[in-house]
């Protein structure tokens, strides 16, 4: 099940080949917010959204890929956040850790959503033309904790770059435990996403991160990279020894000229990596200016070649916007799902194809 590897070749959006990643295996990469006590519980009959529309009486397969992630906890009356610190929350230790495994892979919600969704619709005659990948984030090991936790009898100081190294160590065997005992049939294990979005080599990321894409290349274990616009690091994916990465815009949150947009297009095929759409449910509740924000990267994706040339590409929808989207009555947000979910199917019916999504 974990051996995902693949031959080298040069897509056809890269500029630049020898930057190129390994053929895409997910084309369509969708953000699954998934833990906290206010996202959507996730079982089957919310995330078949994701999966498939229905189109005179037939699923069309929509996202290919999921990435679970969370980045915030309530545990024990108290605020945690995964990435980063921030004001108000504290930096989560190896009970929080474990913490977000369980609520991960809680019974009928998530992944186990995911597997009823495509499990009732197999049994229904409709098998989609790959198994549905899913990914799942790392928390950061936030550079300076000093009381983590244990392994074993070693108490971690996340001070110490190895320290880090182990934290992840132990977090990737956990997930690759409960993964394993779900024994999903329709389901593919597609690797693991690195959550913060920058990397501060002051802190010595860059040293933790090889050390730790280095353990997952050696196991053939894919990883993920999604960087911030403007995020340190981002022409050294390949050096740090990501899989993929994928460049977020920002321009949804910070609306300014839309040639942000093409000049982001243009610098993610330059480098050889996807690229990020980004919306969320302001697009339905404030359509001025979100919603021009929305079409905007249409366009700009259609203009750069990204939505035909196979270009991976991963969608922040907010948490819950694309299940909005789905299930609204209102014309101008059906539209909205429509013209962003033709795209979607076209582009994975293209890849299945030409062989690039398997």
């Amino acid at each position: 099940m974990l051996s995902l590897l693949m031959s080298i070749c040069a897509p056809a959006w890269a500029s630049n080949p020898e930057k190129a990643p390994d053929n895409p295996e997910i084309i369509n990469f969708v953000q699954i917010y998934h833990g906290y006590e206010r996202r959507p519980a996730w079982h089957a009959d919310q995330i078949k959204h994701y999966v498939f529309r229905e189109r005179n009486g037939k699923p069309e397969w929509l996202f290919d890929g999921f990435l679970f992630l969370e980045i915030y906890a309530r545990f024990n009356g108290r605020n945690y956040d995964y990435g980063a610190t921030q004001p108000g929350k504290l930096p989560p230790g190896k009970a929080e850790w474990e913490h977000l495994v369980c609520k991960t892979f809680e019974e009928g919600r998530g992944p186990d959503g995911l597997e009823a969704t495509l499990d009732s619709l197999a049994a229904a005659g409709f098998v989609p033309p790959t198994k549905r990948k899913v990914v799942f984030s790392i928390p950061n090991p936030i550079y300076g904790v000093r009381n983590w936790g244990f392994i074993g009898d070693e108490a971690l100081d996340f001070h110490n770059p190895d320290d880090r190294v182990k934290a992840i160590e132990w977090y990737v065997s956990r997930v690759l435990e409960e993964w394993a005992k779900k024994k999903y049939r329709h389901l593919e294990f597609g690797g693991f996403y690195w959550i913060h979005e920058q990397i501060d080599s002051r802190n010595q990321d860059d040293v933790m991160l090889k050390a730790v894409t280095g353990r997952l290349n050696a196991k053939n274990i894919r990883s993920y990279w999604l960087p911030h616009y403007g995020a340190e690091g981002v022409d050294r994916w390949r050096e740090l020894g990501f899989s993929y990465a994928y460049q977020q815009p920002g321009y949804f949150f910070v609306p300014t000229a839309p040639e942000r947009l093409e000049r982001t297009v243009a610098r993610t095929q330059k480098l050889g990596i996807g690229i990020m759409m980004e919306f969320d449910g302001r697009a339905i509740d404030t359509p001025e200016p979100y919603r021009r924000l929305y079409y905007d990267y249409i366009e700009a994706f259609r203009k750069g070649g990204v939505w035909d040339n196979g270009q991976p590409v991963n969608f922040y929808d907010g948490g819950d916007c694309w299940l909005k989207f789905a299930t609204s009555g209102d014309p101008e947000v059906g539209k909205m799902y429509d013209t962003l979910g033709d795209i979607i199917v076209e582009r994975g019916e293209r890849a299945v194809k030409q062989g690039k999504s398997r």
